[in-house]
């Protein structure tokens, strides 16, 4: 997949999350290069189902797409919970506080070739453009799963396969797309590893309503 290049400016869209065919949520998101070559996504989620909750956060990688840190924060009723959790050496290393309450700090054993999934399918961005599967091809990848809820990262190994090429309509158009499976989730992307649609397991499906790609000039 291609890299983006210096200068390309904001990529930009929404997504609207269903269970059962029913709306429970939607999605706005953008992913911005920096300065110095590294790259940010940022999000805000808004659920109405299973519970109301919005949840906030920034994901940054480095120029080659490797995690370099995710800060987040979920407010549901009258609770509020904010995480801070980066790669620090040869650990991946969080802070997980609740309003009014004591901080915990949490740590696991972390490389460069890890990968991090939380919240949305739009960090798969970073795994996709890293892993370059061509149809037909798997990959077994070491991952540190942070607990969309709780914030509560765990190590886990999740193997992606990359199954067909195919064409996809969505909300927000048709798409070139591949078809990927991990475990029982399955999701298709286009070519800059943007997810069109994702249908977990669990019957919850989300669904790209709108995207656009800015030049800069």
């Amino acid at each position: 997949m291609p890299t983006p290049n210096k200068g390309t400016g904001v990529t930009e869209g929404a997504c609207t999350y269903h269970h059962a065919g029913a709306p429970t949520g939607h999605e706005r998101w953008q992913l911005m290069k920096l300065a110095h070559g590294g790259l940010v996504f940022s999000s805000r989620i808004e659920r109405t189902s299973p519970q109301a909750a919005t949840l906030n956060y920034t994901f940054e990688v480095t120029q080659h797409w490797a995690p370099v840190s995710l800060t987040a924060r979920r407010d549901a009723g009258n609770t509020t919970l904010t995480t801070e959790q980066r790669a620090v050496g040869a650990q991946w290393q969080a802070r997980i506080e609740p309003r009014g309450g004591a901080a915990q700090d949490l740590a696991l054993d972390f490389s460069p070739q890890h990968e991090i999934t939380f919240a949305s399918p739009l960090i798969l961005t970073a795994a996709l453009y890293r892993l370059n599967l061509q149809v037909g091809q798997s990959r077994e990848v070491d991952v540190i799963v942070i607990d969309p809820t709780t914030f509560v990262p765990r190590a886990a190994k999740q193997t992606f396969s990359c199954v067909a090429e195919e064409n996809i309509e969505v909300p927000a158009g048709k798409f070139s797309a591949w078809q990927y499976k991990e475990g029982e989730n399955q999701f298709w992307a286009d070519r800059n590893g943007v997810v069109l649609l994702y249908q977990a397991a669990s019957g919850d499906t989300i669904k790209l309503a709108r995207y656009r790609r800015i030049e800069r000039r």
